[in-house]
């Protein structure tokens, strides 16, 4: 039990941590206005149209079939299942269990990667620069749902 914590915990803030880089390598003009990491790196036309066209060939594997997803949790919780129901703990199915949602995690994530290195590599140096500074100052701090972050000194 205590592996799968530590597992959930660890995925949940693998997650969180890419979400942050995934939000900086997604300019969009979306209801909020256009995002505000890319705002500040004042990116020329041509690099605007290079990353939409990044992440426009990453957004399928970012997207996997809603059909897919919902058979591979249905067959995440049977299995979840059938392991509490057993009368004896069964170490080497829950390890496989575990290593199973690990491995979908880690070719997403890998995926992510991929995409957000093709992104980095469009800006100039100087905002490379910016981007490895602004990633530094930035608190990592899991926020409410609802909430609004704080506004930054500086």
């Amino acid at each position: 039990m205590k592996l799968m914590k530590h597992t959930l915990v660890a995925a949940t803030a693998a997650a969180l941590s890419m979400a942050s880089m995934s939000a900086m390598a997604q300019p969009k003009d979306g209801p909020r206005g256009p995002n505000p990491a890319f705002a500040s790196l004042k990116l020329t036309d041509a690099q605007k149209a290079q990353i939409k066209k990044i992440n426009e060939s990453y957004r399928p594997a970012q997207r996997p079939d809603h059909a897919d997803m919902e058979k591979s949790w249905k067959n995440f919780q049977a299995d979840r299942t059938a392991l509490l129901k057993n009368k004896t703990f069964d170490a080497n199915k829950a390890r496989a269990l575990i290593q199973q949602q690990q491995q979908q995690r880690e070719a997403f994530e890998l995926k992510n990667l991929e995409r957000e290195h093709a992104v980095f590599q469009v800006l100039t140096p100087a905002q490379q620069e910016q981007v490895i500074k602004e990633q530094a100052n930035r608190k990592h701090q899991p926020m409410k749902h609802g909430a609004k972050p704080a506004p930054e000194n500086k």
